[in-house]
């Protein structure tokens, strides 16, 4: 009974997970720009502002282990975290909003998870100082701390990554795309030097370094998506 529940709560994380991931990425002049709208009160900015954000809820959700409340409904508190936030960022400070979100986001997740263990909850100043990856001392309500022995959401967000990795790779030559795998350790690969890849291949190890070089040349042209896929994983 508890392994069929387990699978319905991941079943409906990945169903969300697809749902949010329809939205894409921003790049930071973008964030600025909505910034400086949702200033003037324009509402449709504010909207994008947070749904293209829904996954960094996920990915934070995901950083608590606390047993008996299900990660759904720390999402959901953590995405009213990133509306606040959304409201209150300010384009003037110069930095991204995942940075300045993130805090807002844990705020509202720890309170949820220290006031939801609890018989009575607690004025919200008195759980300030509880964040995600502070431990709270058994006289306390609860322990809150990373653990990844088991994450759902955080394979759901690593696959993302490695989605949007394959998608660089896919634009290379056979020949490039296996190369740049053994290099680089990807898709499952055991790294290589030039000269195994050389053997594998019948080629000299120079013609795996130029032909490395020239796919690499290929995938800096897409630069914009690199860091897309850098910023899924550092957020």
């Amino acid at each position: 009974m508890q392994k069929k529940t387990m699978k319905t709560d991941d079943d409906l994380l990945e169903v969300y997970f697809r749902q949010v991931k329809a939205f894409p990425l921003l790049s930071f002049e973008e964030e600025l720009e909505l910034s400086r709208r949702i200033q003037k009160g324009d509402e449709a900015a504010l909207n994008r502002l947070v749904n293209c954000n829904l996954r960094l809820v996920v990915k934070i959700a995901g950083m608590f282990n606390v047993s008996g409340i299900p990660v759904l409904d720390m999402i959901q508190e953590g995405n009213i975290g990133l509306l606040h936030a959304a409201k209150k960022f300010d384009y003037r400070k110069n930095v991204r909003f995942c940075t300045y979100a993130s805090w807002w986001i844990r705020q509202f997740i720890s309170r949820f998870v220290v006031n939801g263990r609890r018989l009575i909850r607690l004025p919200l100043r008195k759980v300030d100082a509880v964040y995600f990856n502070q431990t709270v001392d058994d006289d306390s309500a609860v322990d809150i701390h990373e653990d990844y022995t088991y994450s759902p959401e955080r394979y759901l967000m690593k696959q993302a990554s490695s989605d949007n990795t394959m998608r660089l790779l896919n634009k290379l030559m056979d020949r490039e795309r296996r190369i740049i795998n053994y290099r680089y350790q990807l898709n499952g690969c055991e790294r290589k030097t030039l000269r195994e890849i050389g053997d594998k291949l019948h080629i000299s190890p120079e013609t795996v370094r130029q032909i490395e070089k020239r796919a690499l040349r290929k995938i800096s042209t897409h630069v914009n998506e690199l860091k897309e896929c850098i910023y899924v994983e550092a957020i």
